[in-house]
């Protein structure tokens, strides 16, 4: 049996399609909504760039974060916080650091 904790409460699941179903959108819903944090965190962080550097090199970083892509490593950074029960808000700036990072190397 898998327990998954979610943003609606905790779940056992066992073999039984309904409730892999209902984990996997539940699942879904806490990547979207933490997608969506971190999007508007990754956005403040943009605009304190474009205020603090060059227009030439602004261009070239802000060329690569506007890039999109799933977002997948800041979404389980986040995850892993939640699940050690940290503050998302707090985790937040490890998150934009690690997909500046990834973005960048």
């Amino acid at each position: 049996m898998i327990i998954l904790c979610c943003h609606d409460g905790v779940h056992a699941v066992g073999r039984e399609l309904s409730a892999i179903s209902n984990i996997s959108n539940c699942l879904m819903k806490t990547m979207d909504d933490l997608r969506n944090l971190f999007l508007e965190a990754l956005q403040q962080e943009t605009d304190y760039l474009q205020k603090e550097l060059p227009h030439h090199l602004y261009a070239i970083i802000n060329g690569y974060l506007q890039g999109g892509g799933k977002r997948l490593r800041p979404c389980l950074l986040l995850m892993c916080a939640q699940a050690a029960g940290g503050d998302v808000e707090k985790a937040l700036p490890a998150a934009v650091a690690v997909e500046e990072f990834h973005t960048w190397t």
